[in-house]
């Protein structure tokens, strides 16, 4: 697949929606359809895929060397914490929700070690096992697939690449808005499109690292309804994820949000405008 990249722009975009349905992203009807044609996040693909890519278990990233998507969320991190987050004696509570093996608490932790941090990573209960046998010695990362007390806080939750994987991705992001003041989004797939879509997502050709579904957000739909619920503080492009959908580039993007706590209510319901299946245009 290298090769594309020595390719003109228009011709990798054709070329990927083109391949889409043995590697790339693929509409599907809906979320059901999806799930039916796709091997699931937890199949034994899409773990050995996931063990063999974290770098913490993989040992494959050199020290020192650090990719843009690290340094997005640590800069979304750095600038949520003001003066008094940073003194040597506080705590920064994490809660990172689809965190994998904890990638980022890693870095984090040697290239910023005089800031401690409490981390909790929500998973699913393989990643979870996994994380118990790879990565048990380190009391300042924990994982868990359920979170158990309502009443838990944390300063910061983390949503990288995460929330297009869910079902009901809104019904996340309205429980995590009650859970910490600052969200940082980071790999969110945003369209320019007026609709959102589900799609099937094939990381490596064929089945080789798995497949699961996932939505694309219409970026409009996407934004009113943060801003309905909060402020954005600021936003930037993830170039590292680059995605094709039906012979169209979309550049992942991330951001730090501000929830209105005031307006995160209990029993909250899906708009079906927000999460619909595929649209004829």
């Amino acid at each position: 697949m290298w090769l594309i990249s020595l390719l003109p722009e228009p011709f990798k975009i054709g070329l990927r929606g083109i391949l889409a349905p043995i590697i790339g992203i693929r509409v599907a009807k809906n979320w059901e359809f999806a799930v039916s044609r796709s091997s699931g996040y937890q199949s034994q693909q899409t773990m050995r895929a996931i063990r063999g890519s974290d770098p913490v278990v993989s040992k494959g990233t050199p020290k020192g060397l650090l990719g843009g998507r690290y340094q997005q969320v640590a800069s979304a991190i750095l600038s949520c914490l003001n003066t008094e987050k940073l003194k040597l004696d506080t705590t920064i509570r994490v809660l990172d929700i689809g965190g994998g093996l904890g990638e980022y608490f890693f870095l984090l932790r040697d290239n910023v070690p005089n800031i401690k941090f409490e981390w909790l990573i929500l998973e699913t209960q393989s990643i979870c096992q996994l994380a118990k046998m790879e990565l048990s010695d380190f009391p300042s990362v924990s994982w868990t697939d359920a979170l158990n007390d309502s009443s838990q806080t944390f300063d910061i939750v983390l949503l990288s690449g995460v929330i297009q994987c869910l079902e009901k991705p809104f019904e996340l992001i309205e429980m995590v808005m009650r859970k910490a003041p600052l969200l940082i989004f980071n790999r969110l797939p945003l369209s320019s499109k007026a609709h959102n879509l589900v799609c099937i997502q094939r990381p490596g050709l064929f089945e080789s690292k798995g497949s699961y579904p996932v939505h694309i957000f219409s970026e409009r739909l996407f934004f009113s309804y943060l801003l309905a619920n909060g402020h954005i503080i600021s936003r930037w492009r993830v170039p590292e994820d680059i995605a094709v959908v039906r012979f169209r580039k979309i550049i992942h993007q991330g951001l730090i949000f501000c929830p209105d706590i005031s307006k995160a209510t209990d029993g909250f319901k899906e708009d079906p405008k927000l999460v619909g299946g595929a649209a004829s245009n």
